[in-house]
């Protein structure tokens, strides 16, 4: 896994280093020079060569600064370039650099109008980075047009100026680079919001600061491959767990022949899981029947193509399972809903996964009950039903995501998965892990569906691991598993294209993703 920081923890780090390990945020700056010269050329040699014409803008803060530092790296190296300065303007540190460059005679201009960058190979944007204070507007808006613009090989520092770096949004506009380089540690925002629609590569310099505070982790091919128990030769399907798959109505029996076909052919033949069941309003069974393929089938009692709950039939539904996923086109009985919730969070022990029409059960009646759960608790909502269950408005909770799961989580003991561009999921435990998998094609109904079908799958097999111990955290199961299913969206979509693809794509193609998981 790689360290991922928030804004104020890479602060936080950059101050420690400069406090307590004998060093100074100068060195750091220069640091960062170094590394963005170092980072580039070990992507193309040729985009610093000789002949090259490159332009560096620089901001007034601390990002421009670090622009200066490139320019002195890129003139030791015989390198040529112009700085391009947004206002005459310079902190503490940028300042000391820009004399130096000053000192070098390397050419340098104010910004006082119309910028044309259209004549440099390479434009270096050091602007903002992770300073960014409001939407660019204005005349630094033009200025970011012009570098967009320009034709040239972009090159953002830290991160592309107009990009929040907690979030990723974009609230006006931003740099799209061909290259940016995180200084020291990647920050959420390269991977949440619209971060992706802008950042070409992703590389990071370190410039050896230490984090002070528990990281987040970005979550990698290697790690996903860790959730899955070696299969032995003396092994049957009961071996592998059974998921039960709870979730379909008369309104929405497709989402529930989507969760089934994921609990069948995903779950139980490619994420793991020997036995799915898939349980439905005995109204709707038959019309699923012929999507069952090697899923068992559990009716449970109705009213108008609704379930309703009935103790018996819901105990005999989740009897002998490891895994439940529930709520995946359940309905609007958010009543009947709620109550079988919480006699499955106060009578099981196993893995819970609460999606769709579950989570909005809970919002409608009351996230209390999580606290009576004896299992492994997982959600995962999408930003506007975290925002039912969690009171917070949507723009709020995608300022920072990974602040309001972790705050929801420390609440409840619970862990949460909560959906978008990047997932990002939180354990009562304090880790947030980032998933940086998935695709366009992947924004269709059903997509959740097929997720909540793989995870039900990994938690049901998890249970197999040598010893009879069970997989320890549930938070790096629903981890893996937004890993694997984001991996099979792309193997996917690569396939077709992002307009034409569709959730049942995804699903034929778990197998494989989890074939290049386990290979690497």
């Amino acid at each position: 896994m790689t360290n991922v920081l928030s804004v104020a923890a890479m602060r936080a780090a950059e101050e420690n280093f400069a406090c307590k390990c004998g060093g100074s945020t100068r060195d750091l700056m220069g640091a960062a020079g170094e590394g963005i010269c170092n980072a580039v050329n070990d992507i193309d040699a040729s985009v610093w060569s000789h002949g090259k014409k490159v332009a560096i803008v620089c901001g007034t803060g601390n990002n421009g600064g670090d622009g200066y530092a490139l320019a002195l790296q890129l003139h030791k190296r015989g390198i040529d370039s112009e700085l391009f300065l947004v206002e005459y303007k310079f902190t503490s540190d940028s300042g000391y650099y820009f004399g130096l460059c000053r000192e070098l005679g390397i050419p340098y201009r104010v910004i006082d109008g119309d910028v044309d960058l259209s004549d440099f190979d390479t434009i270096v944007d050091c602007i903002f980075g992770v300073g960014l204070r409001g939407a660019p507007e204005g005349r630094i808006a033009d200025i970011i047009r012009a570098i967009n613009e320009s034709g040239g090989f972009v090159v953002s520092a830290d991160i592309n100026s107009g990009i929040c770096g907690d979030s990723g949004i974009v609230e006006t506009t931003a740099v799209r680079s061909d290259v940016t380089v995180a200084i020291g540690y990647p920050k959420p925002g390269h991977f949440l919001g619209s971060a992706r629609d802008y950042i070409g590569k992703l590389v990071i310099a370190d410039i050896g600061v230490q984090p002070v505070s528990k990281p987040y982790k970005l979550f990698e091919a290697a790690d996903a491959a860790a959730v899955f128990p070696r299969r032995l030769h003396n092994s049957h399907k009961g071996t592998w767990g059974t998921a039960a798959i709870i979730g379909g109505s008369i309104k929405y029996s497709g989402a529930a022949k989507l969760a089934n076909l994921a609990a069948s052919s995903l779950a139980s033949l490619k994420s793991g899981c020997g036995v799915a069941r898939l349980v439905v309003p005995a109204s709707i069974s038959q019309a699923v029947m012929p999507y069952l393929l090697e899923s068992t089938l559990c009716p449970v009692p109705d009213k108008d193509g609704k379930m309703i709950f009935d103790e018996g039939a819901i105990s005999e539904a989740i009897s002998g399972t490891k895994s439940i996923a529930i709520g995946m086109g359940l309905g609007d009985n958010y009543e009947d809903n709620y109550k079988m919730l919480e006699y499955i969070l106060t009578h099981y022990s196993g893995f819970i996964i609460i999606d769709a029409d579950a989570i909005n059960a809970l919002a409608k009646y009351g996230a209390g009950i999580l606290e009576k759960g004896v299992g492994r608790v997982i959600l995962t909502p999408h930003p506007a039903e975290f925002s039912r269950l969690c009171g917070l408005a949507v723009p709020d909770i995608l300022r920072d995501p990974a602040k309001a799961a972790a705050d929801f989580v420390a609440k409840y003991k619970v862990t949460v998965l909560l959906k978008g561009t990047a997932t990002v999921v939180a354990s009562h435990t304090g880790d947030v892990y980032i998933i940086d998998r998935g695709c366009p094609g992947m924004a269709t109904a059903g997509s959740g569906d097929v997720l909540a079908g793989i995870m039900a799958g990994v938690c049901a097999q998890s249970c197999s691991f040598p010893g009879g111990g069970n997989f320890p955290d549930p938070a790096y199961i629903a981890a893996a598993s937004a890993y694997i299913a984001g991996v099979a969206g792309e193997l996917a979509e690569a396939t077709t294209n992002p307009i034409s693809m569709i959730a049942s794509d995804t699903i034929s193609h778990i197998g494989k993703a989890v074939s290049r998981v386990l290979s690497l």
